[in-house]
């Protein structure tokens, strides 16, 4: 009997382990980096259909989001967009501060 509750102990922690790394990964998807500047829309159209096509990325004439990107990749999109000619006026990164994530986690308690 007391090897089955080990078993058991053992998947119970592993639950919770996925669990956790599950609930990080949202966590990470939190961040993100915002450019602010006077956008063309059919140029960004352009811009991340066919160059960063595999980043959750929103736009709008005033206002680039892009999430999970590391500073390189922010440092060739920011040089992409003054190829086109766009003025930049800001790069932020952004992230949720951890009382948005403890509110977060503890909503479904």
């Amino acid at each position: 009997m007391e090897k089955s509750v080990c078993k058991r102990d053992r998947k119970d922690r592993r639950v919770d382990d996925e669990t956790k790394k599950r609930e990080i990964e949202k966590i990470n998807t939190n961040n993100w980096v915002e450019i602010e500047g006077k956008f063309d829309i059919e140029k960004l159209n352009n811009l991340f259909g066919n160059h960063f096509s595999n980043r959750k990325v929103k736009y709008d004439a005033k206002l680039v989001k892009i999430w999970n990107t590391n500073n390189e990749q922010i440092a060739n999109i920011v040089r992409s967009l003054v190829e086109l000619d766009f003025p930049i006026f800001r790069v932020e990164h952004k992230k949720e501060n951890l009382e948005d994530i403890f509110l977060e986690l503890t909503k479904e308690l």
